[in-house]
């Protein structure tokens, strides 16, 4: 019994040092499509970013987060909007509806870096808030 356990450890670990995720290998791509989540080191709130490609070759960009300093520090609300590929960076303008006041902020600039090494997105907000939220890929577009 305790051969059989040693076997099935070094089995594990093998595959831990040999496997390699789409993300974690340089030489694949790392789709900015799908479902990124990432916590937002100035106020603590966890962020949803859904990004989908459309047939015109733009991005849909829809959110949402556990708190909205925006929205007077509510959880009620939605970012919605489109973005382009710029050298290698997805530049978006979205917008924020809040739901407990219906205030709509419009023309929220983020720039989106995909980290190949890390296979993280990092959001750079352009409206003054810092530091950048880093996104994991929860869950990827499916391969058809």
């Amino acid at each position: 019994m305790k051969l059989c356990r040693t076997i099935a450890m070094a089995t594990l670990i093998s595959m831990g040092i040999n496997g390699q995720s789409v993300l974690a290998n340089k030489e694949k791509t790392i789709p900015v499509v799908g479902l990124w989540e990432g916590i937002d080191f100035d106020d603590g709130a966890s962020h949803l970013r859904s990004i989908r490609r459309n047939e015109d070759g733009t991005f849909s960009v829809s959110g949402n987060a556990t708190y909205y300093t925006m929205c007077n520090g509510t959880d009620r609300g939605l970012i919605n909007g489109t973005g382009v590929v710029e050298n290698g960076v997805l530049k978006t303008k979205v917008s924020l509806t809040c739901f407990n006041n219906g205030r709509i902020i419009e023309g929220l600039e983020s720039n989106y870096v995909l980290d190949g090494k890390n296979g993280t997105l990092t959001e750079l907000r352009g409206f003054g808030v810092k530091p950048p939220i880093i996104f994991h890929l929860i869950s990827p577009r499916p391969k058809y």
